[in-house]
């Protein structure tokens, strides 16, 4: 439904998406830190958000029967294991202070997005109720 107004705000909230799954992800990997053979895992933003905006032409809608295209399109994370060599005896490769670095940006860029959203929204409500 957002996509009606503009498509940047249908991809802000599936950018938010992506980012509170990567909190879960990040989550999981700071819980199996005692785990033997676990690798952490991180979504691999860049390559999951050029499913959308890659070097793709654009499309166009000729018809109204076509399929919707553009910012409609799902995302798909696409889920990297952390290949890094510091692992420890037990195959386990999770870095405790890595992890909360990477929880703590993750937190930062969600509320960032989030803040854009409710902006973008409110101009929205401000053009509908006309401001005063």
């Amino acid at each position: 439904m957002l996509n009606l107004f503009s498509p940047s705000l249908d991809l802000l909230a599936k950018v938010m998406d992506l980012r509170s799954l990567e909190h879960d992800l990040i989550a999981a990997n700071i819980a199996n830190a005692d785990t033997p053979g676990y690798k952490a895992r991180h979504i691999d933003f860049k390559k999951t958000l050029e499913q959308v905006t890659g070097n793709s032409l654009p499309l166009e809608r000729t018809n109204p029967r076509h399929f919707p295209i553009g910012s409609q399109q799902e995302i798909l994370p696409i889920v990297r294991v952390t290949r890094d060599p510091a692992m420890g005896l037990d195959g386990n490769n999770v870095q405790l202070d890595k992890e909360m670095s990477d929880l703590a940006i993750n937190q930062l860029l969600y509320n960032t997005y989030a803040q854009i959203l409710a902006r973008r929204l409110g101009w929205l409500k401000d053009a509908i109720e006309g401001v005063k």
